[in-house]
């Protein structure tokens, strides 16, 4: 029989960041006078504790979450309290739960993404007209998500970071990603930019360098 002595501290120790970043929760309903309820779980949270459980990178198989649009948006924006941008960054910034390089590959999706949305927000600025985030979130996710091999995954990724323009992380970091963008376990850089896209929380409208162009 299998005890807790026989589960490895890191795996407890993500256990609990899980449940603590993203509980269960009792949602009350009222309809015609009449209450109900039911309990809400995180598919998110689902998906990690159950890698972390087996030993593998709780970010595996994440493309297969962000491959619905709904569940997409309830990572992005939040769901009941339940899936939401701080279990992300936890999860990204705890040494035991990620190597240095792939925080490093999701930081430099960050500023790409970061980048983009100040493009279109400058853009959109000068015509007056709403600033279409919600559309690029879906063009990059749908990108990414549906990439079937290493090549259509690449030309995805190269298409966001020539699209943002010059990318501080990426200068300084080129020589550590480049082995892992030719690497052959693409599934995995696949699943680490769709968390870098699901995560980022950082100001939307950031406005270019004055002189600078980005493709459309």
């Amino acid at each position: 029989m299998i005890s807790l002595k026989d589960v490895p501290g890191s795996v407890l120790q993500g256990v609990s960041l899980l449940q603590r970043t993203y509980p269960a929760k009792i949602i009350l309903n009222e309809k015609k006078g009449e209450w109900n309820w039911w309990v809400a779980v995180s598919a998110v949270r689902g998906l990690f504790a159950n890698n972390l459980a087996l030993g593998q990178p709780w970010y595996q198989d994440f493309q297969k979450l962000m491959a619905s649009k709904t569940v997409a948006q309830k990572a992005r924006y939040g769901f009941q309290g339940l899936d939401g941008k701080g279990g992300f960054e936890e999860m990204i910034e705890h040494a035991t739960f990620i190597e240095p390089v792939h925080k490093l590959f999701i930081q430099a999706m960050h500023e790409a993404i970061r980048r983009r949305y100040g493009a279109l927000a400058a853009r959109s600025a000068e015509k007056g007209e709403r600033i279409p985030f919600d559309r690029e979130f879906e063009r990059m996710r749908t990108g990414l998500a549906r990439a079937k091999n290493q090549q259509t995954l690449r030309a995805e990724i190269a298409d966001l970071f020539s699209r943002s323009g010059t990318n501080s992380v990426l200068q300084a970091g080129w020589h550590d990603l480049l082995p892992l963008l030719e690497g052959r376990d693409w599934q995995m850089v696949r699943d680490l930019a769709l968390i870098a896209l699901a995560s980022y929380g950082g100001k939307e409208a950031v406005v270019t360098e004055v002189g600078e162009e980005i493709e459309e």
